[in-house]
């Protein structure tokens, strides 16, 4: 009898290293035998050990991947073979780095053509979902605009489903995503794990992708130094977090192993780079992400990041500089004509970097078209249900 898969591809996130194994060990709960891990063999979540000498500020346990016995393979073309034997597939949005995509391995490979079984593919929050060559026969979407939006550039509107991100999954319902690993840490587990006092209250310094919105990045620099006189004199403490492919900046980028690298600058890491401009900062590990953002107060959003759109479901208010300005503000060049990203909503825009103590306005939040709070693990299970 054919299984469902969970496809993890070729791409890792640092900030999500459990990305995949959450969905299969909720398939698995649900469907128990019928569901399988399918990955590459050369995977760094399959390979990379973590010591007190490492570099690298993330940190993961394979042994959690390992223990449910995945099946490899080896390429693209085994992938395609391998979709044979399943009822489906599901998989995030990134399958590969833009570099390294099938059909740059493989030329003669038609991806769509060649499935032997529907692909699902599900929403990993942000703009992702436009930014890559869309391989999947079926998506999955975080809120009702989105659907509207696939619409309009010819998807089939019964091949699209509103179920949420799991990504976001992380902010709401962080009780029923297994493995425990993968939750983020309690407020107290937060402050304890880098040495914050309990009576500081929280500014995260948010840069963008390293290779993207350079211009913003650099104007916004040269008011972080003030910042730093500000935020000490008010007793706030600042952490930053950067984008997740920052932090895999000292890893070897090899094709099917999910590393791609993005950077500012060559010999620094960008989160060291912002440090510089710090009295005592913190540099927050990209597996919790998600932490810092729910125990945040404040975001210092410096480059235009749609990571703002995530303080949608915590207290977290977001301001910005120089970002209404910018081309990619609500919109992007490679999305569908008409649409309109919900940056108004989660963005604050100052004048100077001292409003952002002082301004009394705050983002209002309220999109729900864009993103729904409901349990999106729960609501793509059902969704296999019925397609299968």
């Amino acid at each position: 009898m054919k299984k469902v898969a969970v496809f993890i591809p070729d791409w890792f996130w640092s900030s999500i290293p459990y990305e995949g194994l959450t969905m299969f060990l909720h398939l698995k709960n649900k469907m128990k035998n019928d569901v399988e891990l399918l990955m590459f063999e050369n995977d760094i979540r399959l390979k990379r050990s973590f010591d007190e000498k490492d570099k690298a500020k993330y940190r993961f346990n394979k042994q959690l991947f390992l223990k449910e016995n995945p099946r490899l393979i080896k390429d693209w073309m085994e992938f395609m073979t391998a979709t044979g034997d399943y009822k489906l597939v599901v998989t995030g949005t990134h399958i590969a780095p833009k570099v390294r995509l099938p059909e740059m391995l493989f030329p003669e490979l038609t991806f769509k053509k060649e499935l032997k079984c529907p692909l699902l593919m599900t929403d990993i929050g942000g703009t992702d979902l436009f930014v890559k060559k869309i391989y999947s026969t079926h998506i999955c979407v975080k809120g009702p605009i989105w659907k509207e939006y696939f619409i309009k550039s010819g998807y089939p509107a019964e091949n699209i489903f509103v179920t949420g991100t799991p990504q976001y999954d992380y902010y709401l319902h962080a009780d029923k995503i297994f493995p425990v690993e993968a939750r983020p840490l309690g407020r107290k587990a937060f402050y304890e794990k880098y040495n914050i006092l309990q009576n500081k209250e929280l500014l995260l310094v948010a840069p963008s992708n390293p290779g993207s919105h350079k211009n913003q990045f650099c104007d916004n620099f040269k008011t972080l130094k003030r910042l730093n006189h500000l935020a000490k004199d008010r007793n706030y403490q600042i952490l930053i977090k950067t984008y997740p492919n920052d932090y895999v900046y000292y890893d070897r980028s090899d094709v099917y192993n999910g590393i791609y690298h993005r950077m500012f600058q060559r010999g620094s890491t960008q989160y060291d780079l912002v440090a510089t401009q710090f009295q005592n900062p913190t540099i927050v590990e990209s597996q919790d992400h998600f932490s810092a953002i729910m125990h945040s107060d404040k975001m210092y959003n410096m480059s235009g990041s749609h990571v703002a759109w995530e303080t949608y479901y915590t207290k977290c208010n977001v301001y910005t500089l120089n970002y209404k300005k910018q081309p990619y503000y609500g919109g992007a060049h490679y999305l569908p004509e008409g649409t309109r990203l919900p940056d108004s909503h989660f963005n604050v825009h100052l004048k100077n970097i001292e409003q952002i103590f002082t301004a009394k306005k705050f983002p209002d939040k309220n999109c729900p078209e864009y993103m729904t709070k409901e349990f999106a693990h729960e609501n793509i299970a059902k969704v296999i249900e019925k397609m299968i």
